[in-house]
């Protein structure tokens, strides 16, 4: 396809990790903590995946702490780091802080019900896919194209309703324009379950 799914509100590379960086990352890990603090991408989700894959390896009881401040990204990348945290054995827990847009708002409710915070600043927002270039192609091509994106908006309205509890038609309606929500906005919404100021309210 010529095309991309995309899902995110601000365009943003990945810079390699320096030694400073694999050394702090190594730290958290070992805390069982990974951080998500850039654009969802093939690259942070294979790093994410194998970290996940690690700690559950290691124990699989022990949850696992998963830290968002990401403006999103790629749809099928988010989704890959979603299904991973909800198919291990480790219990995930989610904490907000920054922001969580689009994708990133996704792999936020990659933890069970009861297991997702906020810091007090954060926010959350929400939003159907976009799409980065033109279609291209045959006409059979283009309506391929046009039927995996409504799909795709589809799964995402559907992964919305089961994981708040809200209505499809709400849901379908908010996500029309970018939906920005404060972290109280966010706990009404039961997009989070908890607002939190310390860490060791993270339970």
């Amino acid at each position: 396809m010529q095309y991309q799914f995309e899902n995110n509100c601000d365009e943003d590379e990945n810079k390699d990790t320096g030694p400073i960086d694999s050394f702090y990352e190594k730290k958290f890990l070992e805390q069982r903590k990974i951080i998500i603090s850039s654009q969802v991408d093939s690259k942070l989700t294979e790093r994410v995946l194998k970290a996940l894959f690690l700690l559950d390896a290691l124990d699989p009881v022990k949850p696992i702490t998963v830290i968002i401040n990401s403006p999103g990204g790629e749809v099928f990348s988010g989704f890959a780091i979603y299904d991973i945290m909800k198919a291990i054995n480790a219990p995930i827990i989610t904490l907000v802080t920054g922001f969580a847009a689009s994708m990133g708002s996704i792999i936020m409710l990659g933890s069970k019900k009861g297991k997702r915070y906020a810091t007090k600043n954060a926010k959350v927002l929400i939003h159907q896919p976009l799409i980065s270039g033109m279609f291209q192609g045959r006409a059979t091509e283009i309506e391929i194209q046009a039927k995996e994106i409504q799909e795709t908006r589809d799964k995402i309205i559907n992964l919305y309703v089961e994981e708040t509890g809200q209505s499809r038609e709400k849901i379908a309606k908010d996500i029309e324009l970018d939906y920005w929500m404060t972290a109280e906005q966010a706990l009404e919404y039961k997009l989070i379950d908890k607002i939190i100021t310390k860490m060791d309210e993270v339970i």
